[in-house]
């Protein structure tokens, strides 16, 4: 009896089954036109409809959500603050980095330009050094000159006082002899005061001999010439024209020179 009732139930339950399944249409999966309920009926239940309750754990989580808002805003803030803190840094540090490089750079130049007045200084001080020293060396040559000068016109000076000396004693002599003729001092012939000497006069200058006066040539006159280069007074002034030697030692004449005697 029960399973015949439950077969009559379960015959009535796949009937009715079938009933709905052929009066409602087949919908097709993944479709969302199917699914949209009429506008009306949407928007009555969007009107009758009210939010659900908060859940305990969202009415914990507000405050949480406004405080980190504000946490953010704040935060937003203090980076702008500290980007524009980092620029002032930045910005300062350059002008600290400018201002050294500028001062290093000014060091380095008042250094080139010292080295280079240094280097000019002492080029400077060497050309003056090398000047002195042309100059003193002039001055120097100069002395030497004028030291070598003085020393030659002394020397020639002193040979122009000995030939001075040596006249003046041969004009003593002379006249020592001519005053001894005069007087007639170891003589007995006229114009002859001393013996004749036939020796050359030159070969002892400051010998002092006795001479005969008179002319070799006439023995008229008195010998005032005397002939080179023997150096023997032997010929008067007439004579001397036409002799060609000296009467005395024949030797060429080759030049005479008068004697004036006192």
């Amino acid at each position: 009896m029960f399973q015949n009732n439950g077969g009559v139930i379960n015959s009535r339950k796949r009937k009715e089954v079938a009933t709905n399944g052929d009066s409602t249409p087949a919908r097709t999966p993944f479709s969302l036109q199917n699914q949209r309920p009429p506008q009306s009926s949407l928007s009555a239940a969007l009107l009758n409809r009210q939010p659900p309750p908060p859940a305990p754990s969202q009415t914990r989580s507000m405050p949480f959500l406004s405080f980190t808002s504000l946490l953010t805003d704040d935060r937003s803030l203090e980076i702008v603050e500290q980007s524009d803190q980092i620029d002032e840094i930045i910005k300062t540090h350059s002008e600290q980095l400018r201002r050294k490089l500028a001062e290093k750079w000014m060091g380095y130049y008042n250094t080139l330009l010292c080295a280079a007045e240094e280097s000019a200084s002492k080029k400077l001080r060497e050309r003056e050094q090398d000047l002195e020293k042309t100059m003193r060396m002039k001055e120097q040559l100069f002395q030497n000159i004028a030291a070598q000068s003085s020393a030659e016109a002394q020397a020639w000076q002193a040979k122009a006082q000995k030939l001075e000396e040596q006249t003046a004693s041969l004009s003593a002599k002379l006249q020592k002899a001519n005053m001894r003729r005069v007087c007639g001092e170891g003589g007995s012939r006229q114009g002859c005061a001393f013996p004749e000497d036939s020796e050359s006069s030159s070969a002892d200058p400051d010998r002092v001999e006795l001479v005969n006066l008179a002319c070799k040539a006439c023995r008229n006159q008195v010998a005032t010439v005397m002939l080179w280069p023997c150096h023997h007074l032997s010929v008067c002034k007439e004579c001397d024209v036409v002799s060609r030697q000296c009467p005395v030692c024949l030797a060429i004449k080759t030049s005479s020179v008068e004697v004036c005697l006192p």
